[in-house]
């Protein structure tokens, strides 16, 4: 390949490789090392091999973006598209599933087939053209995790999906942002779990958000969206609430029953929760 007969020829340049390491630009000399590789997904900004050690992949016009040394050895050797290699470290999740997936299959099996099929190729066309990537084309059963470098990338995507016939199927989709580990190309840790019960909460057509992802795409949204507080919420298994918001858009359904808190199961042991109408009982009934 190209990229070992020049890696061969040419010694690492340090001063290259540190200035990666600090996050700046990638220098211009090191265009020359090796043919460049088209990130599509981001336009026209290119990705430039000085060596293995040379491992800078832009996400953002004049940003650098580490790209552990496993992958950017697949990507020389194998020439890989970068633009779909999943993101980590602090990123925005997308979880969603198909609401009464299993009753669904019982019901009618050959209709929710074909509806999975038209899901498939819906949710891998959005998530592309937003930026997103799939680690893995399933999650758990009928449901996708998509990775977005922007918070409003997945808002948008996750609009996109919400505005698309996907009949019979109803999506509950859930968005949190923050920090990810990649393990066998399946994200692990305490980001995609709290994501997991965002979505948990959500109804068909409904799309939920945490705090972290609502304050990032405040004034970033898309065209007539906007944000619905829905208030401090339990998730299932963890111990912190979480501060719930729902995207909202003239184009999906806004109205729907109350989120499917441990609060509303006729078993719940636990105390009710309060809200803005503590004490005005009497004024709203």
């Amino acid at each position: 390949m190209l990229f070992n007969a020049v890696h061969n020829s040419l010694p690492p340049n340090i001063d290259i490789d540190h200035a990666i390491l600090r996050g700046e630009d990638h220098p211009p000399t090191c265009a020359k090392c090796v043919a460049r590789v088209r990130i599509s997904a981001l336009g026209s900004l290119d990705l430039r091999y000085h060596s293995l050690r040379c491992y800078a992949a832009p996400p953002d016009v004049g940003r650098c973006e580490f790209v552990p040394p496993r992958r950017r050895v697949l990507i020389a050797n194998q020439g890989l598209d970068v633009s779909r290699l999943p993101p980590t470290g602090t990123v925005t999740l997308l979880l969603a599933d198909v609401e009464e997936s299993t009753h669904l299959w019982q019901m009618c099996p050959e209709d929710m087939a074909t509806a999975i099929a038209h899901l498939d190729h819906t949710v891998s066309e959005a998530i592309t053209n937003h930026g997103g990537v799939q680690p893995v084309k399933r999650y758990e059963g009928d449901s996708f995790v998509a990775a977005f470098t922007r918070a409003s990338d997945a808002a948008a995507c996750a609009l996109d999906l919400q505005r698309t016939s996907l009949a019979p199927i109803r999506l509950r989709i859930g968005l949190h942002t923050g920090e990810v580990q990649l393990r066998d190309e399946l994200y692990v840790g305490p980001t995609i779990n709290r994501t997991a019960r965002l979505r948990d909460l959500a109804h068909g057509g409904q799309v939920v958000l945490s705090a972290a992802t609502g304050d990032l795409v405040t004034g970033r949204l898309p065209a007539d969206a906007w944000l619905v507080d829905l208030g401090r919420h339990p998730l299932r298994g963890l111990p912190r609430p979480e501060w719930v918001m729902q995207l909202c858009h003239p184009d999906i359904r806004e109205k729907f029953p109350p989120l499917r808190t441990a609060k509303s199961s006729p078993t719940s042991i636990l105390p009710a929760q309060f809200t803005t109408f503590v004490g005005r009982r009497a004024q709203i009934s």
